[in-house]
């Protein structure tokens, strides 16, 4: 029977290497940084720790550093986002003032779609 210490041991050796192998491939920092938090967030069982990584790094890196990649991220998910609401929106069975709110919702969006793609625009 292995020693839990042996076992956790283990497990962080797989960290560290796929960490010299992901540098070593010349993968890009970002999608190193949310590969590792995803296997921290297994090896510890903190759910949402690799998600929370990811806002972090879009918030810092893309909005307050504008850099293009994590701005990208941002973009991509709010565009997700004005597809959904719009199909939302398209319902013929909703009541009025719900139909309301996803108008409003889906110009919220596009206001910071364009905002983004501004900010990507100008670091081109």
């Amino acid at each position: 029977m292995e020693n839990t210490d042996e076992v956790f041991f283990g497990k962080l050796q797989n960290v560290k290497t796929s960490l010299i192998v992901m540098i070593n491939e010349g993968q890009d920092p970002y999608d190193i940084i949310n590969a590792l938090a995803g296997q921290l967030e297994l090896l510890s069982g903190e759910q949402g720790y690799a998600a929370e990584v990811e806002k972090c790094l879009n918030a810092v890196y893309g909005l307050g550093l504008r850099q293009e990649k994590p701005l990208s991220c941002v973009l991509e998910a709010v565009q997700e986002r004005i597809q959904k609401i719009s199909a939302s929106e398209a319902d013929g069975q909703l009541p009025p003032e719900v139909k309301k709110r996803l108008h409003f919702a889906l110009e919220q969006h596009q206001n910071y779609a364009n905002f983004l793609q501004e900010q990507l625009r100008k670091n081109r």
